[in-house]
């Protein structure tokens, strides 16, 4: 598992700030198509890759495995998260199905990620003391791991650290 949670380790220091764009329900949210959008090209140049599948879980609830893999070495992570069909008024169940797929696909990949969406807002929570940085967790991943060489390269012509 060393060599996916170092490229993990390393694309998590490239990843882009996500924040929720789009309003609906009562609230606002990351949409699905920009969250695989921004994540891609990252995973891709760390060697990582991702597979969602359409699942039920053991009481018949529409279900999503997300599957974190690492290319080269066919290391994988995976979690499987379910819920109840979403009831929308609006909606017959088919579209409620859909709407709760689109849900769990989009917080289960923020979660195998280590990501979370932040509201573009002024009520947005400040940053916690205890988050680490980039540069901390490599530190933490070397410590964990003597011997681990991580490479890091500026995103856009700007340095990481």
């Amino acid at each position: 598992m060393k060599d996916l949670y170092t490229s993990l380790i390393k694309a998590q220091s490239e990843f882009d700030k996500l924040t929720k764009e789009k309003a609906g329900h009562n609230y606002k949210y990351l949409e699905l198509s920009e969250l695989i959008a921004s994540v891609t090209p990252v995973l891709k140049d760390n060697g990582l890759g991702i597979s969602q599948l359409l699942c039920n879980d053991e009481q018949g609830r529409p279900a999503v495995k997300t599957v974190l893999f690492h290319g080269s070495s066919g290391e994988s992570i995976d979690s499987k998260v379910a819920c109840d069909v979403v009831k929308l008024s609006a909606c017959n169940t088919a579209q409620g199905a859909g709407a709760t797929f689109s849900y769990l696909r989009r917080y289960a990949l923020q979660s195998i990620l280590g990501l979370a969406a932040e509201d573009n807002d002024a009520s947005s929570k400040p940053k916690r003391d205890n988050d680490l940085t980039p540069k901390q967790a490599i530190k933490n991943v070397k410590d964990a791991f003597p011997g681990t060489e991580i490479e890091t390269k500026p995103k856009q012509g700007k340095k990481i650290f």
